[in-house]
C-alpha cells in the first residue's frame, strides 16, 4: 500500500476548504469556512511549535511585515472609532489571512515544486466539481433566474458572481498542470477543466469577472511588447492605449451610466468617499461600512421614484452591505494610511516578481503568480473579494508563491524562529477559533429563529434570536443586529415594554436600519410620544424615500393630527397601485375627509346628487376609486370627478 505523500495535506485542505457547504446555518459558506480555516490553522501552528519548525527569516519577509502592519493598523482604526461590536468577524479573517501566507511560505519554502503540483491538480478539480455544481444548479432553477439570483450571503454554487470569481481565480493555478506536469493524463485533466470553466464563465455572465479578464490580458499583453520595444515605444503604446480607452469612455459612457449597476456602483462609491473625506486618517474602524455609510447620503433621498440610483424597493428590506470596490471599503474603514498599508503588500509581491528575472526557469511561475494576484486586484475594483475566505485562500497562495519563487533563487540562511512567534499565533488561532465557534452557534439559532418568523412562531423566534446573540456576534448576515428579530417577536407576543427596550438596544447598535426606526417609531405612537415616532419614521424615509411602512405610518400621524395637506402630499408620493395591505383604507380615508364636501357640492351643482350618494353607499372604498382612477388619468382628484360627473 502506498504511503500518503504529507506534502499534499495543505493543499488537499485548503481546496477542501473552497467547497464546503452547510444548510444549517443562515450563511451556508463563510461561518463554516472561517471555522475550519481557523481549526487549521491552530494544529498547524500547534504542529510547529512542537517540532520547531525552522523557517527562512520568516519575521524579516516583507510580505510578511506588510501584512501584519496593515492587521496592526485595523486594530489602531477599530481602538480610535470604538466600533468593536462590528469587527469581531473582520479582524478573524485578516488574521487568520495573515497565518495563512505564514504557513504556505513556510511549505513552499521547503519544497516548492512539490507543493505547487498538488496545488494545480487540486485547482483543476475543483473547477470541474465547482462546474458541475453550477450545472446542477442551473437545472434545478433555470439559467435566466440562477443569473438573475441576489442574495444577501450565498454559496458558492448559487451565487453566480461569486462561482466565476472562483473559477478564473483557479486558472493560473490549474495552468501550471498544462506547462509542468509530466503526466499527459493530469495535462489533458487541467486542459479540460480551464475550457470548461471559461465556457461557463461566458455562460454565468458575470461582468466583473468578464471586465477582470479582459484587464489581465490588456496587462500581460502589454508586458510582452514591452520587453520586445525600446523606450521610447513603449511611452507611445501607453498615451496611444490612454487616449483609445479615453475615447471609448467618452462615446460608451452614456450607455454605461443608463446601467442600473453602474449607477448603484457609482453612488455606493460617492458614500464610501464621503467618508473618506469625513475621517481620512483612522477611517470608521473594520465593519463599520454597512452601519456608517448611511450618515453620508447623497442625493438619491432626494429622489422619490423607481429611478432612483440605488436598487430602493417599497418593501424596504434592500441593505447595502459593502461599497463593491475593496480599495475604497479599505480607505473609507481604516483610513489612507489603511489603504497604503494594504496596496503595499501587492506592491511588494508585484516586485518580488519583477526582480527575478527572464532567464531563470521560474520565469513562467512567476506570471502565474503575477496573473493570480492581478486577477484579485481588478476584481477587487467593482466586487469584494477581500471579504470571502475563499478569495483570502487563493491570494494568499498566489503571493506566497510570488515570494517562494524569489526566495528560491536568492537562498536565504536558515534559522530557528524563536518559539515566541509560535506561541503568538498558537494563542490567535485559539482566539480565532473561540469566535468562530460562536459565530457558528450565532448563524445555526439565527436561522432557525428566522424560520419561526416566517411561520410566525413568535415564542419560537424569540428563543432563538436570544441563543444568536453573543459577545462576539450581534450581526445577521445582512446586517441586522440580532436582537431586532427578538424585539420583533417580543412585539407580536404582546410584551411590548420588552419589546420597547429591545428596540432601543438595535437602534443603538444600527441607528440608521429601516425596519428598526420604523417599528421603534410605531412603539413611541403607541406610547404617544408622538415627536420621537415623527423623526424616526422621517430618518428611516429619508434613507429610502420609497418605504411604505414609514411613509403610512407617517401619513397616519398626520392625518391624526390634523395635518391633512402634509398627508395628502405624502399619500401623493405612494404609486397608486400599491398592494401595501394598509394603503387602500389609508386612501378612502384621507380623500374621505379632504373632498367629500367638494365632490358633494360638484354633484349638486351637476344635479348628480342622489345618485353620487347612492355610489358612496354602494361602495365602501368609493374615494379610493376615485383616487386610482385619477391617478391613473395622470389628473387631480376634483379634476377626474368633475370630468366624470359633468358627463353622465
Amino acid at each position: 500500500m502506498k504511503k500518503l505523500d504529507r506534502g499534499i495535506l495543505l493543499p488537499l485542505f485548503l481546496f477542501i476548504n473552497l467547497l464546503l457547504y452547510s444548510d444549517l446555518f443562515l450563511d451556508p459558506t463563510q461561518p463554516i469556512k472561517t471555522f475550519f480555516l481557523s481549526i487549521f490553522c491552530l494544529v498547524t501552528n500547534l504542529f510547529y511549535l512542537i517540532n520547531k519548525t525552522r523557517i527562512t527569516h520568516l519575521f524579516r519577509n516583507p510580505l510578511v511585515l506588510l501584512s501584519l502592519l496593515f492587521f496592526l493598523w485595523n486594530i489602531v482604526s477599530i481602538g480610535v472609532s470604538g466600533n468593536m461590536q462590528v469587527a469581531y468577524n473582520v479582524m478573524v479573517k485578516l488574521f487568520l489571512g495573515v497565518n495563512l501566507l505564514i504557513i504556505l511560505l513556510i511549505q513552499l519554502n521547503n519544497d516548492l515544486e512539490r507543493q505547487l503540483k498538488y496545488f494545480s491538480v487540486l485547482a483543476s478539480t475543483s473547477q470541474l466539481i465547482i462546474c458541475a455544481c453550477i450545472l446542477t444548479s442551473m437545472l434545478i432553477t433555470d439559467l435566466f433566474h440562477f443569473q438573475g439570483e441576489s442574495k444577501p450571503y450565498g454559496g458558492l454554487f448559487v451565487n453566480p458572481n461569486l462561482s466565476a470569481q472562483i473559477l478564473i481565480l483557479l486558472i493560473p493555478l490549474s495552468s501550471y498542470s498544462v506547462l509542468y506536469q509530466q503526466r499527459e493524463r493530469q495535462k489533458l485533466i487541467a486542459l479540460i477543466s480551464i475550457s470548461i470553466s471559461l465556457v461557463f464563465l461566458i455562460v454565468l455572465g458575470s461582468k466583473t469577472v468578464i471586465l477582470s479578464g479582459i484587464l489581465l490580458f490588456i496587462t500581460l499583453l502589454f508586458l510582452k511588447i514591452k520587453s520586445k520595444l525600446k523606450p521610447y515605444l513603449i511611452y507611445l503604446l501607453i498615451v496611444f492605449t490612454s487616449l483609445s480607452m479615453a475615447l471609448v469612455m467618452y462615446y460608451q459612457w452614456p450607455d454605461l451610466e443608463s446601467m442600473h449597476s453602474f449607477q448603484e456602483r457609482k453612488e455606493l462609491w460617492q458614500r464610501s468617499l464621503r467618508m473618506i473625506n469625513s475621517e481620512p486618517i483612522f477611517g470608521y474602524g473594520s465593519g463599520s461600512w454597512a452601519i456608517e455609510n448611511l450618515n453620508h447620503l447623497g442625493k438619491e433621498k432626494d429622489n422619490f421614484d423607481n429611478t432612483s440610483k440605488l436598487y430602493l424597493n417599497t418593501v424596504g428590506n434592500i441593505f447595502y452591505l459593502r461599497p463593491h470596490n475593496d480599495y475604497l471599503w479599505v480607505a473609507s474603514e481604516n483610513g489612507i494610511p489603511g489603504l497604503l498599508f494594504y496596496l503595499s503588500i501587492f506592491i511588494y509581491a508585484f516586485y518580488s516578481i519583477i526582480t527575478i528575472g527572464s532567464s531563470t526557469k521560474f520565469k513562467q511561475l512567476k506570471l502565474l503568480a503575477l496573473s493570480g494576484i492581478l486577477l484579485y486586484l481588478f476584481i477587487g475594483l467593482f466586487s469584494f473579494p477581500k471579504e470571502r475566505i475563499e478569495q483570502i485562500i487563493l491570494l494568499s497562495i498566489y503571493l506566497a508563491l510570488a515570494v517562494s519563487v524569489k526566495g528560491k533563487l536568492n537562498p536565504l540562511k536558515t534559522v530557528n524562529t524563536h518559539s515566541v512567534f509560535h506561541i503568538l499565533f498558537l494563542i490567535g488561532t485559539i482566539i480565532s477559533t473561540i469566535i468562530c465557534t460562536f459565530n457558528l452557534s450565532s448563524d445555526f439559532h439565527l436561522k432557525n429563529s428566522l424560520e419561526a418568523k416566517s411561520n410566525q412562531s413568535w415564542d419560537i423566534c424569540q428563543r432563538q434570536a436570544l441563543k444568536a446573540q453573543n459577545t462576539f456576534n450581534k450581526y445577521s448576515s445582512d446586517g441586522s443586529p440580532i436582537i431586532y428579530y427578538q424585539a420583533l417577536a417580543e412585539f407580536n407576543l404582546g410584551l411590548i415594554d420588552q419589546s420597547f427596550a429591545s428596540y432601543k438596544k438595535a437602534k443603538d447598535l444600527h441607528p440608521n436600519h429601516l425596519f428598526i426606526l420604523n417599528d421603534l417609531g410605531t412603539i413611541y405612537a403607541s406610547k404617544s410620544k408622538i415627536d420621537s415616532a415623527i423623526n424616526l419614521y422621517s430618518r428611516a424615509l429619508n434613507i429610502n424615500p420609497l418605504y411604505e411602512d414609514a411613509k403610512l405610518n407617517l401619513i397616519s400621524i398626520y392625518f391624526n393630527l390634523n395635518r391633512f395637506d402634509e398627508s395628502w402630499d405624502l399619500l401623493y408620493q405612494i404609486p397608486y397601485n400599491s398592494t401595501h395591505p394598509k394603503f387602500k383604507n389609508i386612501v378612502n380615508v384621507i380623500s374621505e375627509q379632504r373632498f367629500r364636501q367638494d365632490i358633494l357640492d360638484t354633484a349638486k351643482e351637476f344635479g348628480q346628487l342622489d345618485y353620487t350618494l347612492k355610489q358612496m353607499n354602494l361602495y365602501p372604498f368609493y374615494y379610493y376609486k376615485l383616487y386610482t382612477k385619477a391617478r391613473e388619468n395622470d389628473s387631480s382628484f376634483m379634476e377626474y370627478f368633475n370630468s366624470t360627473i359633468s358627463t353622465l
